[in-house]
């Protein structure tokens, strides 16, 4: 249902957060409820949400400036036509840790190894 569009951002820059939402195929233009969680992957405490605006086309979006590098998960809460999904997404902000780094590659591999079909 959910196609993210992000990697890697520049810090202290205003940066778009864009989902685009489909189901069966079409573009999902009438979501109910979609924003964007936000947290740094050493501060699991503070998570910031954003809400989404509709940009058109089954794509929403919303504006954050990063002021800290690092490694940062932004997870999407999306409810629409009776469905409600989180698909979470790790970027990087400016520059990461060799700890963060070493974290990122280790997630990469485990991932790798457990693909779940549908």
């Amino acid at each position: 249902m959910a196609l993210w569009s992000c990697a890697r951002y520049a810090k202290k820059l205003s940066q778009m957060l864009k989902i685009k939402l489909t189901q069966e195929g079409k573009k999902v233009d009438n979501a109910t409820n979609i924003q964007f969680e936000i947290w740094k992957k050493d501060n699991n405490k503070d998570h910031e949400v954003i809400e989404a605006q509709y940009e058109g086309d089954g794509i929403y979006r919303a504006e954050k400036t990063f002021n800290k590098d690092g490694l940062y998960y932004i997870k999407a809460d999306v409810t629409a036509h009776d469905l409600h999904v989180m698909p979470t997404k790790q970027v990087i902000v400016g520059k990461i840790s060799e700890e963060e780094l070493k974290l990122l590659q280790k997630e990469s591999q485990d991932h790798a190894g457990h693909h779940d079909h549908h």
